[in-house]
Parts: C-alpha cells; sequence; structure tokens
C-alpha cells in the first residue's frame, strides 16, 4: 500500500482578522462598490462588515478572499 503525504499548511484567522482581510482587499480594489461588483454581492454586505455593525463573514466573501470557513472545537 502506497502512503501518501501531504504537506498543507494552514493558517487560521477568527471572524475580526478575516474582516482586517476584507478591509485590505476593498482598499486594493479602490473602494467597496468595486469590490462587491467584482464579486458578485451586495455593497451593503461589505459595508456592515467594515463598519462593525456586522461580524459573521458570509462564505461569498470569504471565498472571494480566498478562505475556506471552517469551524474547529476549543
Amino acid at each position: 500500500m502506497r502512503v501518501r503525504h501531504f504537506d498543507r499548511h494552514a493558517v487560521i484567522f477568527d471572524e475580526l482578522e478575516a474582516i482586517e482581510l476584507l478591509r485590505t482587499a476593498v482598499d486594493h480594489e479602490r473602494g467597496q462598490s468595486e469590490f462587491a461588483g467584482r464579486h458578485s454581492f451586495d455593497r451593503v454586505q461589505v459595508n456592515r462588515l467594515l463598519k462593525g455593525r456586522k461580524v459573521n463573514v458570509t462564505n461569498p466573501i470569504a471565498k472571494a478572499l480566498g478562505l475556506w470557513k471552517l469551524f474547529v472545537a476549543e
């Protein structure tokens, strides 16, 4: 039997760190509207996250940032 070894490294972000990544991505895209439009979701979602009115990063936003949403037991 052949054993495969996968060398995968992971970095774990909490919601607030993911929102900081979103902030950087929005700055790179030159604004919330441009970022939201490029990834086909509502600018209001982006705005609520960046203003702190919402702290739950949705799966589409996580995917746009190149992240996977996972649940980890403490």
